[in-house]
């Protein structure tokens, strides 16, 4: 092809872009220097290429797909991607024009290259971003979204293996997404701690830095992860830190590269901006599943809360309790056990996912408090905890463990592949009747300080529970031996009675006929006059005592202390608020700061928990408000819900044990709650009233002194 040499001057001149010709088989016939630079080649060397020796073979098969109505003409504008020399990405916009004999025939082309591949780089990224967000939008998991991001490196450097690892609370780095990275690699450094040896990611991860791998074999840093690495054909790496807004380092993105090399510039630039990319979304979807999991907590508290209160058969309730864990996602596994009337701790639930069925055994059986790991120990020292213990933990304590129940204890563990636990006590009136445990097995999600929490709340749910049924099982035996007296008492007493009567009524008779002298008739009518309304009252409380002899009495014994009643109530509060999330509703919460006094803590926690317990459920799903007030004498509780109402009739013995205002058929209880309400009130010298209007809702006012004898 002859080209007019004369113009090349001018046109190198005048020109701030490439200048790149090409023959009509995409041969090279020309750059100027300005373009050999921007693609990283000697002029010279370019003189013997192709177009399509720069670029991956789907990019010329699409760039050529475009290309065939220019030898009629068309002059054209491309984004093309060639890669440079050093494997990085060049992103140009062309603008072609074709190129004639002068005979008319096609011969080549002439094409102004400008480099946009910084604006490319940001488009890609930019448009990666948008897809991870519209991702989150559909409820995409954390991985998903984190592959989106790796997307652009495939199209912005050569040759190229990235992942994103992701740092838990114990300074593990998991999984989070990865791009053609050989899965033998990915699982060989799954859950790897970090370090200043820890390879690339680790080392990355602990110096909070960018680092460098040129080479995988001679960087004593890879030490440990060098086996792995070269198997896989990688030889270099370099791995940055993902940083939070606060500063926490929330995991590491790395690109690896099957050969020695060090980063371009504008490699390191993607590296920024991709890490900078993957902290965005890691937070974003760490809030949503922060969220998430608070609603699932809540709702498991609800779901326990709801189960206890279906019954004051509390062992039957307590069996389901395991379940109902397992069922939510908390455990791999969970049992409770509960001391019998003998002081015997025995096992009554157990429940686990399919997996660990046929491994862990679901029958009763006595449990051994003698171990110092577990349930045992929460039991014996009464506190709620968590611990982690992996299977190398375990093998060691079996070494050292000489008793052979416990020995099959810890090798049953092992097969489970137990990797944290949490272990809660349930103490009811200041003793442990037992307690619960949950277990997983998954070492990417080990228990901490939020799931021992809830966890903790779920127990003393339970422990609540348990108290109010003793405390209804006392009311019972309480109506049974006042039903055994009137029993009793009917019997002794009206046989007497009835004798009784008969010779009043006798004398009376004679008296009546004269019978007697007219002295003695004297003496005695006055005396029949008196004898029979007193055996006429008598006989009548008798009959009243039989009427009765339904309502028991409860025996409420009280702790009293000084305390912050502000304090506890708020609380007491934060831990009834499921209830109205699972009922969807809103609880207008107003407590004056530092009402200071003396009380049983428990005891007005529990008035609170049954009066916002009753305005929620008869409530009708619209706005509670809990008012506390308070001065230096006594303080003010008032609970007002929008909710069914009360005819006045029924206000007045809402207080009475199992006396109900509305059928149970259509809401359940057992009818005890305000009447437990009203002794623990009296019992603090205190007083409860009820203002209610059928439709219009009810409001319960409660004031107690802040100080004196109880």
């Amino acid at each position: 092809m002859k080209i007019q040499s004369s113009l090349f001057p001018q046109i190198v001149e005048n020109s701030l872009d490439g200048i790149w010709i090409v023959d009509a088989n995409f041969q090279t016939s020309y750059v100027n220097k300005i373009m050999a630079d921007m693609i990283g080649h000697e002029a010279s060397d370019l003189l013997k290429m192709k177009m399509a020796d720069l670029m991956t073979p789907e990019d010329w098969d699409d760039l050529n797909s475009k290309l065939a109505s220019r030898p009629e003409g068309v002059s054209e504008h491309h984004t093309v991607r060639f890669f440079k020399k050093d494997g990085s990405a060049l992103w140009v916009r062309a603008a072609c024009s074709p190129l004639y004999n002068d005979n008319g025939d096609y011969i080549g082309a002439v094409g102004l290259i400008s480099d946009i591949t910084p604006f490319q780089k940001d488009e890609l990224i930019l448009q990666a971003q948008r897809s991870v967000f519209q991702r989150l939008v559909a409820g995409a998991s954390l991985e998903d979204s984190l592959c989106e991001i790796l997307i652009p490196i495939d199209k912005l450097v050569h040759n190229v293996y990235s992942s994103i690892l992701l740092l838990d609370d114990q300074g593990r780095l998991w999984k989070g997404a990865s791009r053609n990275l050989p899965k033998a690699y990915s699982d060989a450094i799954d859950g790897s701690l970090i370090g200043p040896n820890h390879g690339a990611c680790g080392t990355s991860a602990w110096l909070k830095e960018l680092v460098i791998t040129e080479d995988i074999h001679n960087d004593p840093r890879w030490k440990d992860y060098k086996h792995p690495a070269e198997a896989n054909g990688l030889k270099a790496c370099w791995s940055s830190p993902i940083i939070s807004k606060n500063g926490a380092v929330l995991g590491t993105f790395a690109m690896y590269f099957p050969d020695k090399r060090q980063p371009t510039d504008f490699e390191i630039q993607i590296v920024r901006d991709i890490t900078s990319a993957a902290a965005l979304c890691i937070e974003h979807i760490r809030l949503m599943e922060k969220e998430k999991k608070h609603v699932q907590d809540m709702e498991l508290l609800a779901d326990v809360r709801r189960l206890l209160a279906s019954t004051m058969e509390y062992e039957d309730v307590l069996r389901q309790i395991p379940d109902l864990i397992v069922k939510h996602g908390m455990a791999a596994w969970s049992f409770i056990c509960l001391r019998n009337d003998d002081g015997v701790y025995r096992t009554i639930s157990v429940a686990s996912v399919p997996a660990v069925k046929k491994i862990i055994p679901h029958d009763v059986i006595e449990f051994d408090l003698s171990a110092s790991i577990g349930l045992s120990k929460a039991i014996k020292t009464n506190t709620a905890f968590f611990e982690h213990l992996n299977r190398e933990q375990l093998n060691q304590q079996l070494l050292l463990e000489g008793d052979i129940p416990k020995r099959m204890t810890l090798q049953t563990l092992i097969a489970l592949n137990l990797q944290s636990y949490i272990a809660i006590p349930l103490e009811v009136r200041g003793e442990v009747i037992g307690g619960f445990l949950l277990a997983t097995n998954e070492s990417r999600r080990l228990y901490t300080k939020p799931e021992l929490e809830i966890m903790t709340e779920v127990g003393r749910a339970c422990a609540v529970a348990i108290d109010n049924a003793l405390l209804y099982r006392e009311l019972k035996r309480s109506v049974k031996a006042r039903e055994d007296f009137i029993s009793i008492a009917s019997h002794e007493l009206r046989t007497p009675l009835t004798s009784l009567k008969m010779r009043v009524d006798l004398l009376g008779l004679l008296i009546e006929r004269k019978k007697f002298p007219t002295e003695v008739t004297d003496i005695l009518k006055p005396i029949i006059s008196e004898l029979r309304p007193d055996v006429i009252k008598f006989t009548r409380l008798v009959e009243i005592l039989l009427d009765f002899s339904k309502l028991g009495s409860n025996k409420l014994h009280l702790s009293i202390e000084s305390c912050d009643l502000s304090k506890i109530i708020l609380e007491e509060v934060e831990r009834i608020k499921p209830e109205f999330i699972a009922h969807k509703t809103e609880l207008i919460v107003s407590v004056q700061d530092k009402i200071l006094g003396e009380c049983d803590q428990v005891r007005v926690q529990q008035i609170v928990t049954n009066l916002l317990t009753n305005a929620v459920k008869f409530g009708n799903q619209k706005t509670v408000s809990l008012t506390v007030t308070g001065d230096k004498n006594s303080i003010s509780i008032t609970v007002k819900d929008q909710g069914i109402g009360m005819t006045g009739e029924d206000s007045e013995r809402i207080f009475k044990p199992f006396e109900r205002a509305v059928s149970d058929k259509h809401y359940g209880g057992l009818g005890l709650g305000l009447f437990i309400t009203k002794q623990i009130v009296d019992r603090h010298n205190g007083t409860i009233l009820v203002k209610s209007k059928v439709g219009e809702g009810t409001t319960f006012f409660v004031s107690l002194p802040l100080h004196g004898k109880m």
